[in-house]
């Protein structure tokens, strides 16, 4: 059997979606799998090094949408590519077009990353043209043959809400960052009393509720310092109300890191305050690495991923009281980094990517 399949995503960056693409494609080239791996436009092109040199990397070279397109025609077209994995419902929406017009026997796997009825809510609900464009893609993205879905509350959002056909919806968690899985064989880690904050600052992720919450906590804990990895177009606000609070000291900004292993081993917390997600690798990486994590129960992840007590506190969406009181628990509780780790096992590299290769396989046999 030829085991070979083409990967597609918009670009490469230093995104979850984007380092979620490249660990399985690695994963799978390293397995002896022929990988193509082409993208739109190369965002970073620092991030070429993550690329395992076994893959076949092109750059379509084109953030224009419509030139995107024609240049994916054309690819697919002339390398008679017949299996293809993609990242993102926008760019699945092209490749059922593309199949329809010009390629019939192109297979369409699609990884949906994202709640489509979160998205729909926050992004398309203002915009005439969106609202359009989002009809569009409600009616062509249950076409794609199959679509693997990052937990099982995002399947049934598909399923109820999308018109997919159940059997053509597989679950399959996210993989754990190679470089998180390495640091998780020495664990331990001196703390150094502070509560961890990462991930894009956007109005999604409501990073102000997190320093809401925190400055209260000061007032038990005055010695507890926030820090804050990431960086989004409310960082600047985000400054001002760290001031407003009087807590600039004890408040600190480290920008975005790629490798946030030591943070999170350090970390005496990891906490995710978002409207809404996709499945948090933030709060995977942090249980890998022993460190319990308290998140909001949001749509979709957290509740499949928190064992209350075991590796952190689940928290009622929107209820800043008791998060507040978890946060409190969590510093005080004698925590096992053991079991923290055990119940991240299912993250790991290794029988994740044993799901994707039994998927694949069934897909190019058929």
């Amino acid at each position: 059997m030829n085991n070979k399949i083409s990967f597609l995503i918009s670009s490469i960056s230093s995104g979850g979606s984007e380092n979620v693409c490249i660990n399985i494609a690695n994963g799978l080239a390293k397995r002896g799998w022929k990988i193509d791996l082409f993208c739109f436009y190369l965002k970073e092109k620092k991030n070429l090094k993550k690329i395992s040199k076994k893959i076949n990397f092109i750059n379509l070279n084109s953030k224009n949408f419509i030139m995107g397109f024609l240049k994916m025609i054309f690819y697919v077209k002339k390398n008679n590519i017949k299996n293809i994995f993609c990242f993102h419902y926008l760019v699945a929406t092209q490749l059922v077009i593309l199949r329809f017009l010009f390629s019939k026997q192109l297979k369409i796997i699609v990884r949906n990353n994202i709640s489509l009825t979160k998205t729909e809510e926050y992004n398309y609900k203002n915009s005439i043209k969106k609202k359009i464009i989002f009809k569009i893609v409600k009616f062509l993205y249950p076409k794609v043959e199959f679509c693997i879905s990052q937990c099982k509350d995002m399947k049934l959002d598909l399923i109820q809400n999308y018109k997919f056909d159940r059997k053509k919806v597989k679950v399959i968690f996210n993989p754990v960052k190679y470089e998180i899985e390495k640091k998780s064989i020495n664990y331990s880690a001196k703390k150094e009393n502070f509560i961890l904050l990462a991930g894009r600052l956007v109005k999604q992720k409501r990073p102000e509720v997190a320093i809401k919450l925190f400055s209260n906590i000061l007032k038990k804990f005055p010695k507890f310092k926030m820090k804050i990895a990431g960086n989004g177009d409310q960082k600047k606000y985000l400054r001002k109300l760290v001031s407003k609070y009087r807590i600039n000291k004890n408040v600190k900004f480290v920008g975005h890191i790629e490798n946030l292993s030591n943070l999170f081993k350090k970390a005496n917390l990891t906490i995710m305050t978002s409207a809404y997600e996709g499945f948090p690798n933030v709060l995977i990486e942090s249980i890998t690495l022993g460190t319990p994590v308290i998140s909001y129960d949001c749509p979709y992840g957290p509740r499949e991923i928190i064992k209350d007590g075991i590796n952190g506190f689940l928290v009622k969406n929107d209820d800043e009281i008791n998060f507040e009181k978890k946060i409190i628990q969590a510093l005080i509780v004698k925590w096992d980094p053991k079991k923290i780790q055990r119940s991240a096992s299912i993250y790991r590299n290794s029988p994740i990517l044993d799901e994707y290769e039994n998927f694949f396989s069934k897909i190019i046999k058929k």
